[in-house]
């Protein structure tokens, strides 16, 4: 008994170790970057960044993304309501649209105000006959909606995972009590405001950090103006630009706390016992209606706007040829980004699953510090890993790894809250603590989500462009910088083609990753 003792706390002394050796070396490029930054400024880098022009914009920033975050919220509550619910198979599919590039959105809402269109028309009327300002603020309105159609899942999982009223007392509630559509709305949000502000400081940290759709969208925002900097200076340069960063490091804090917090919601219903629970009913055939309607609005369009400017129906098989280097480049590098994330997903659920609260804490420190990394403005990540003595093609697996191993950092996190507290509590009193009892209890029973994760990161490092860009060795093709540049070129025919391929591939594998993870919470299995 001693031995078997000994070799559990090796084997899991081993698996704490591997998680603050993974977590080091994902983070470790970003702080020498920041204090080496900050340990040679000068005074004038400081100041530079202290005057009303930089002010107005961080706070035009904040408020750009702050209303973006709200529409995306908003289009979020009906899914929300549809995710939560058990009786939903169809949960998977509405969380295609976060799959998708953030580009080929623009793109296509863009495409509904070209000349050849009844919106592109009236708008050239319009600013021929003096109202100039019609097609710019056209173009703002139609790229927010595009990103907040986007980001709409994150939010609908956000609101769905984090309810306070796991129990469905409050939904209940709602349906005995005599109220109106309007007291019974006043009613939820009362009782769900602070889940509801988590989700919105989220969403805006997303797009605080989010510098390509924001460039895309003409909006000058604060990640712009970095990225500016950056491009406009020499590497040994860069101490200003990492001062100016400062912002961005304090709004991704802020977003990672408010993610464990959620995470936090999750692990403290999971410990209720069954007699707690009230069986969730399904939602209305007006709310079912009302999500797939936003859907077919994040997906159907864009998908329908692309087919129509699509001139022969040819190129959209001539990508594979086209995009084949691309293709395999980016999708090799994703690969290894899905295989990161897997790791990280299990080493941060045996850490937050551990009775030992020191292990828990390093495992929730693991999953803020990695999500920190993933609300982190691209471009800076990829500046610090240029920085570091990492070249080649590692630099660009270890950029793209430090924006997606989140993914498997949370989904790890939501497996180790999702367990029941009773069997939890079992599985500690019996002393099965070590990796081997932790597989068969709890791992063995969680691959589907583990390897949905994996999907994930792997989709999402497929289209990655921000950090890269700062580190890919020439020769190295990307897929995404080739879409980019298409979209600069304004060669719609390839970009357009590349989209109904990438939208495709998107929905499907993103259905596939989303069904498998969902298997990590059984409330909404």
């Amino acid at each position: 008994m001693p031995s078997q003792n000994t070799n559990k706390q090796i084997g899991a002394a081993v698996m704490i170790a591997l998680l603050i050796g993974l977590v080091l070396v994902l983070c470790l490029p970003i702080a020498f970057a920041i204090i080496d930054s900050i340990g040679s400024a000068n005074a004038d880098d400081f100041t530079a960044w202290i005057n009303a022009t930089r002010a107005w914009i961080l706070l035009r920033s904040v408020a750009i993304a702050g209303l973006i975050a709200a529409m995306a919220m908003l289009f979020g509550l009906p899914l929300s309501v549809v995710l939560g619910s058990k009786n939903t198979r169809a949960s998977a599919l509405l969380i295609a649209p976060i799959w998708m590039p953030s580009v080929l959105v623009y793109l296509a809402f863009n495409l509904i105000r070209s000349p050849e269109t009844m919106i592109g028309d009236r708008l050239i009327e319009m600013a021929a006959s003096g109202h100039r300002w019609a097609p710019i603020w056209a173009g703002y309105l139609l790229s927010a909606l595009g990103l907040a159609l986007w980001a709409l899942p994150i939010g609908a999982v956000l609101l769905a995972f984090g309810r306070t009223d796991q129990s469905g007392a409050l939904g209940l509630q709602l349906r005995l009590e005599p109220l109106g559509v309007i007291g019974k709305l006043r009613l939820w949000i009362g009782a769900q405001k602070g889940l509801l502000l988590r989700v919105w400081v989220i969403l805006v940290v997303l797009f605080l950090g989010s510098a390509v759709p924001m460039h895309l969208a003409q909006f000058e925002t604060w990640s712009i103006v970095l990225w500016r900097e950056l491009a406009q200076r020499a590497p040994d340069q860069w101490a200003m630009v990492w001062i100016g960063s400062i912002p961005m490091i304090l709004a991704a804090c802020i977003g990672a706390w408010m993610v464990t917090r959620t995470i936090g919601a999750i692990d403290q219903s999971s410990s209720m016992t069954i007699s707690e629970s009230v069986a969730p009913s399904p939602p209305p055939k007006r709310i079912q209606i009302l999500a797939w309607v936003i859907w077919v609005l994040a997906v159907g369009v864009p998908m329908a706007a692309m087919l129509w400017s699509i001139k022969d129906p040819k190129s959209i098989v001539q990508f594979w040829r086209i995009s084949a280097e691309g293709l395999r480049s980016s999708g090799a590098v994703a690969g290894l980004a899905g295989l990161a994330a897997i790791v990280v997903a299990a080493l941060v659920c045996f850490a937050i699953g551990h009775p030992s609260s020191m292990v828990r804490r390093i495992g929730k420190t693991s999953l803020f510090l990695l999500f920190v990394l993933g609300l982190f403005p691209g471009v800076l990540i990829g500046a610090a890993v240029a920085q570091s003595p990492v070249k080649g093609h590692l630099a660009v697996v270890l950029a793209i790894c430090m924006r997606t191993c989140c993914i498997g950092a949370v989904v790890g996190g939501v497996i180790a809250a999702s367990e029941p507290g009773s069997r939890r509590a079992m599985r500690w009193l019996e002393g099965s603590v070590g990796p081997t009892d932790w597989w068969s209890t709890v791992l063995r029973g969680s691959w589907m989500p583990m390897l949905g994760c994996s999907v994930a990161a792997g989709l999402v490092a497929l289209y990655e462009i921000e950090a890269s860009v700062m580190v890919r060795p020439p020769g190295m093709s990307n897929l995404a910088q080739q879409m980019l540049s298409d979209l600069h070129f304004t060669r719609l025919e390839r970009l357009s083609a590349a989209g109904i391929n990438m939208l495709g591939i998107g929905v499907l594998v993103g259905t596939l990753a989303t069904g498998l993870i969902r298997k990590s919470n059984p409330r909404i299995d």
